[in-house]
């Protein structure tokens, strides 16, 4: 035998007015719909097409199934620019991820991606709803984008990258600094990747894309050019150091620095100031010790002179370290401190990727 469950009275008008409303919702959804798309008047020789569909049910209202159904179809059309950027799209690509201090994969390429794609975004505001249409509890969206405009937009935007790219490259009335040209170059390359992930999307949609100016070995020689020209001074003062010294020396070399003897002309100074300090027994009568490196990059003074070590006079990265260590004797816990040092510099975002990235990095990051 069932039992009757009876709602109190002043409940009553709250469940009316909450079905009402509800009802209302679904009617002025309903009302917006534009009903299913006449396909004859988009072909798709002069537009781009996405489709979008969302299921209403209990959880998720139409209004919300509606929208959804239109994020999706814009989507689509988003989707239909993707293009994979990696080492295989571009000689330039590992150079360029110099940068960021990494060394392969997609990191190589999210510089250029986080450029790339504001750019697309900002051409991809001319998606338009078309339709809008409901089968059964489903609702459909239809958005379409004229290919002339998208054209005209990415090659506008190839225009400006040229722009900048030949002014990084030969500065009317500038003369830089080797740093300054280093920079300079390393950007032009990563403004060449995005150049070209911004033709590839702009042969999408059928443009004419004009030829380069800068060609991608041209501008790896000038890269190299100005590395040579921007040599890295690496000095570490500390017990212990010369280790600490190769490691940084080896690990700005597998980026493509070049790192001259002591006494060599420089255009940078890594300075390192390395300390590690006894701490005494600690529990279970291990031995423990501190280490704390700090380091700097500038930019050298007399660069060029040969008359002796380099003068920092403008800072570039300012950067720390610090660990403690533990072993069974005092010796051996100075020795695991210099060992973790040497590590930090080496690791894929250790101190040699930063002082990498803070020596190509244009003020103001890119």
């Amino acid at each position: 035998m069932s039992t009757l469950k009876w709602v109190p009275v002043h409940v009553v008008p709250v469940l009316v007015v909450a079905c009402l409303v509800s009802s209302l919702a679904a009617a002025q959804t309903e009302g917006s719909l534009t009903g299913a798309p006449d396909r004859g008047r988009y072909p798709e020789s002069r537009y781009i097409i996405g489709y979008g569909a969302f299921e209403s049910t209990g959880a998720v209202s139409a209004d919300q199934a509606l929208q959804s159904a239109r994020d999706k179809a814009r989507a689509e059309i988003a989707s239909f620019f993707s293009v994979r950027i990696d080492s295989s799209f571009s000689s330039l690509v590992s150079h360029v991820s110099l940068t960021r201090g990494e060394a392969s994969g997609a990191a190589e390429s999210s510089n250029v991606q986080d450029i790339t794609r504001t750019q697309t975004s900002e051409v991809l505001e001319g998606v338009e709803i078309v339709a809008t249409w409901r089968e059964g509890r489903t609702y459909n969206a239809m958005a379409v984008m004229d290919r002339v405009r998208v054209a005209d937009g990415f090659l506008a935007s190839i225009a400006q990258t040229d722009r900048e790219i030949a002014e990084l490259v030969a500065p009317a009335g500038r003369v830089d600094s080797p740093v300054g040209r280093l920079r300079a170059i390393n950007r032009a390359m990563l403004l060449s990747v995005v150049r070209k992930v911004q033709a590839r999307k702009a042969q999408l949609v059928g443009a004419t894309v004009p030829d380069v100016r800068f060609s991608e070995s041209a501008l790896l020689q000038m890269f190299d050019d100005a590395m040579k020209a921007a040599p890295v001074e690496v000095r570490v003062r500390g017990d212990g150091c010369d280790e600490i010294r190769a490691a940084l020396a080896s690990g700005l070399s597998a980026r493509g620095f070049r790192v001259p003897d002591r006494g060599e002309p420089a255009a940078m100074v890594v300075d390192v100031d390395w300390t590690a300090a006894r701490q005494g027994v600690g529990p279970q009568g291990f031995e423990y010790a501190t280490w704390t490196m700090t380091l700097s990059v500038s930019e050298a003074g007399d660069a060029g002179s040969g008359n002796g070590p380099a003068t920092a006079v403008v800072n570039l990265l300012t950067a720390s370290r610090s660990g403690r260590e533990g072993h069974r004797t005092p010796e051996g816990a100075i020795r695991r401190c210099v060992l973790a040092a040497v590590a930090e510099i080496g690791s894929g975002r250790g101190l040699a990727s930063q002082v990498a990235a803070g020596i190509l990095s244009l003020p103001g990051g890119q």
